[in-house]
C-alpha cells in the first residue's frame, strides 16, 4: 500500500508540473523561456505559434524578422504543451531552432555595414503533413503567416527583411511558396532550407531567379532518409540554370552526416560557409518596399457612442482601397468597413471611416491599404476603449489602485482641467488640456499616494463635476 501512495503521489506532482508550466508559459527542462506561447489559427493547418523578441523589442528601430517552419514530427495543436514539442523532440540529439533559441549562448543579434540588427523570430506550429492523403500546409499557409506576422508586429519589423527557414518539410513549405509565383518570391529578402524534401520533380524555380531571392540549402550529403543530397542539389542547380540566372546564385552546403538530420548544425551559430552564418548571411540581403501612401494623423475617437477612424495620406502610388478591421481584447479582427483610395496623389488626401456599433469595453482597430497588384500593406493598431456606465460626463471606476483612470465625454471642444486634491484641499495631481468631441482616457499615476479617500475634480467651461475616490 505505501507503495502505491509513494507512486501516486509522484505521479500526482508530475501532472501538477506540467499543469503548472503550460498555465506559466514553460516547457519541460526550460524554467525560464525567451520564447512565449501564441495559440491562434492561422490559414488552414498553422494552430499556434512560438515568438521570440529581442531584449531592444521596443526601440524605435524595426527589426528583421524569421519566420520558421518545423519538421513533420513536431506537429501539434497549438497549445502551450503542444508548442513544446518544437523545441523538445522525441528524439534528444535532436536540436530544432526553437530549442537552439533557448540556449543561453544564442544571441541572435548581428552588425551589418556598422548597423546593429536583432531579430524577431517565430516559429508556426502546423497540425497536420499527410503528403499521401494530400492535407498538408503550402504556399497558402506559409502567405498566411507572413501576413498575420506584417499586421501584428505593424512598423516593430523591417519589411525589406523578411527570411523564411524552415527543416524536412518545413523546408518544403518555403520552397513551395518561393516558387508558386514571382510576387511571392519578391515579397520576402531570403530561404534557409534545411533538409529540403521535396521528392516531385522540380518547378516553379523561374520565379525565384527572377526575383533574385537568396537561397541557401543545407543537407547532409549522405542522406538515408529518402530525402537525397541529390534531389536538393537538382533544385539548387535547377535555379541557377535560369536566364538570367539569380543574382546571388543559389548555394547548397553539404554536410558529412548520413542520416536527416541537418539542422543540429544548420541552426547552430558556429557553423559557417564563407565565413558567414546564417544569420550574418541572411541580413546582407533586403528588399526595397516603397510604401505606396505615407499616412499622418492616423487617429480614432469615440464620438456619440461611434467609433471615427481618420488619417490623411501625403502621397499615394498605385492604391487600390482601404479596409478598417475590428477586434475585441481576443485580437479576432473582422472586416467592418472599406473605402476606394486615391490610386495616385501627390497632395494630402483625408479620409475617415466609421464604426457605427463598437463593442462595449476594448475595442482594437487595424487599417490596411490593398494595392492596385494585389499587395496588402498593415498600419498601426489603433486601441479605442467604450466603457459603459457613464455617470455625467465624468466616469472614474472606484476605487482605484495603482493607476486612476478617468473617462470624459464630451460633445465640443472644450479646455478641462482634471484635478486630484486630499480632504485638506492639497492639489496632488493635474491634467490641464484641450479635449475633443467623444471619449477620452487619462491616466493619473496614484502609486505613490497613501490609502484613503481623495477628491477629483474635473472643470470644463460649461460644467464642473466632483467625485470622491477611494484609493487602496
Amino acid at each position: 500500500m505505501q507503495k502505491f501512495f509513494t507512486f501516486f503521489r509522484s505521479a500526482l506532482s508530475f501532472v501538477l508540473v506540467l499543469i503548472l508550466n503550460e498555465a506559466i508559459g514553460q516547457c519541460p527542462n526550460y524554467p525560464s523561456m525567451r520564447q512565449t506561447f501564441h495559440t491562434v489559427d492561422i490559414g488552414t493547418y498553422v494552430k499556434g505559434y512560438l515568438e521570440y523578441l529581442p531584449p531592444d523589442y521596443n526601440s524605435n528601430t524595426p527589426h528583421p524578422l524569421i519566420i520558421y517552419f518545423h519538421g513533420a514530427g513536431e506537429v501539434g495543436n497549438g497549445t502551450p504543451s503542444s508548442l513544446c514539442n518544437l523545441l523538445t523532440a522525441a528524439n534528444t540529439f535532436d536540436i530544432p531552432f526553437p530549442e537552439r533559441i533557448e540556449q543561453p549562448s544564442f544571441s541572435p543579434s548581428v552588425t551589418y555595414n556598422g548597423h546593429n540588427y536583432s531579430y524577431v523570430i517565430m516559429s508556426p506550429q502546423y497540425f497536420k503533413y499527410d503528403f499521401a492523403g494530400n492535407q498538408y500546409p503550402r504556399a497558402q499557409d506559409v502567405e498566411a503567416v507572413i501576413n498575420y506576422a506584417l499586421a501584428t508586429y505593424g512598423n516593430k519589423i523591417d519589411r525589406n527583411r523578411i527570411y523564411l527557414t524552415g527543416m524536412s518539410t518545413g523546408a518544403n513549405m518555403i520552397v513551395d511558396y518561393a516558387t508558386s509565383s514571382l510576387a511571392r518570391a519578391s515579397n520576402v529578402a531570403g530561404l534557409y532550407s534545411v533538409s529540403l524534401c521535396i521528392l516531385t520533380p522540380v518547378s516553379g524555380t523561374s520565379n525565384i531567379a527572377n526575383a533574385n531571392l537568396p537561397y541557401w540549402g543545407v543537407h547532409c550529403m549522405s542522406d538515408n532518409s529518402g530525402c537525397d543530397f541529390a534531389f536538393h542539389q537538382n533544385w539548387v542547380n535547377a535555379i541557377n540554370s535560369n536566364s538570367p540566372p539569380p543574382n546571388p546564385l543559389a548555394k547548397l552546403t553539404g554536410l558529412s552526416c548520413s542520416d536527416h538530420n541537418a539542422w543540429n548544425t544548420a541552426y547552430d551559430p558556429t557553423f559557417t560557409d564563407g565565413g558567414l552564418n546564417f544569420f550574418n548571411w541572411a541580413i546582407q540581403y533586403s528588399r526595397s518596399f516603397a510604401l505606396p501612401a505615407k499616412l499622418k494623423g492616423y487617429s480614432v475617437r469615440l464620438d456619440k457612442s461611434k467609433a471615427i477612424v481618420e488619417w490623411t495620406t501625403t502621397n499615394e502610388t498605385n492604391t487600390s482601397k482601404f479596409i478598417l478591421e475590428r477586434a475585441g481584447a481576443n485580437q479576432d479582427f473582422e472586416i467592418i468597413a472599406e473605402t476606394a483610395a486615391a490610386g495616385i496623389s501627390s497632395t494630402d488626401k483625408r479620409y475617415a471611416m466609421v464604426d457605427d456599433q463598437p463593442n462595449a469595453g476594448v475595442n482594437l482597430y487595424r487599417l490596411s491599404l490593398v494595392n492596385i497588384d494585389g499587395r496588402k500593406e498593415y498600419f498601426d493598431i489603433k486601441k479605442l476603449n467604450n466603457p459603459t456606465g457613464w455617470s455625467g460626463i465624468v466616469s472614474v471606476p472606484n476605487p482605484v489602485k495603482v493607476t486612476m483612470n478617468v473617462y470624459l465625454t464630451l460633445e465640443r471642444k472644450e479646455r478641462v482641467n482634471i484635478q486630484l486634491f486630499d480632504l485638506n484641499g492639497r492639489l496632488l495631481k493635474e491634467i490641464k488640456k484641450d479635449f475633443y468631441p467623444g471619449v477620452t482616457e487619462n491616466k493619473i499615476d496614484v502609486s505613490a499616494l497613501s490609502h484613503g479617500t481623495y477628491l477629483l475634480r474635473v472643470t470644463g467651461e460649461t460644467s464642473t463635476v466632483n467625485k470622491k475616490i477611494m484609493i487602496n
